[in-house]
This record gives structure tokens, sequence and C-alpha cells, in this order.
């Protein structure tokens, strides 16, 4: 089984190669306590797609809108006071999925961010 920790050390990885069942299993992780694992999803902050109106996806992506910054902010911000710090990121290649896990790693010094070229 490969861990989350496992795939942070190889954030541009793409699992190139491998099948959607070796994915699923490289994302699966034993977190230390006994409750299992915990898998937390968010949606990305305010795109300018959002705005405009259009399906947006790697190509017409045109990222987070100011406003979309100030929302995942707030979200990084709300971690931080409840103590709050997962072991990594997975994102889409999307453009404003990657901008909102790079603003929620900002805020979190080691962070690692893993792209996963399945999700859009």
């Amino acid at each position: 089984m490969v861990r989350a920790r496992d795939l942070a050390s190889n954030p541009g990885s793409c699992f190139n190669g491998s099948t959607l069942n070796d994915q699923k299993t490289a994302y699966s992780t034993q977190l230390p306590d006994a409750h299992g694992t915990h898998v937390l999803l968010i949606r990305d902050g305010e795109g300018h797609a959002n705005i405009d109106r259009v399906i947006a996806r790697l190509v017409g992506c045109n990222g987070l809108t100011a406003t979309g910054r100030s929302q995942v902010d707030a979200l990084a911000n709300r971690w931080l006071r409840l103590g709050f710090r997962p072991d990594v990121l997975v994102s889409s290649r999307v453009r404003r999925a990657r901008e909102t896990a790079e603003i929620l790693a900002e805020h979190m010094p080691g962070l690692k961010i893993v792209d996963d070229c399945a999700a859009l």
C-alpha cells in the first residue's frame, strides 16, 4: 500500500501508467489513530468560470476570482484555528482547483499537493 505521505514526496506525480484501481489504492492511508481514514472533500473557491457561467475544465479555466481566493484563505484560517492539518492535499489539475490547493498549502508550510490527473 502506498501511503499519502509517500505520495506527497512526489508532488508532481500523475500516476503515469497506473490503473484507476492503483490510484484508488495509492490514496488510501492509515492514520495513527484507531478511527480509520478520514477524507475531507472541499470544493474550489469561486472561479471566473462561475462568474462567466461557463463549463471550464483543463481548457478554459481562468482560475480563481478575488472572492474565490478570499474564500480559500478563510477556510485555511479556520483549519488553523481548529488545529486541523491534513496529511496531504490531492488536487485536480484544473487551474481553480490547483490554486485552491496552493493557497491552503501556503498556510501550512510543508503540506504537499498531489496532482490527480483523473479528477476534473
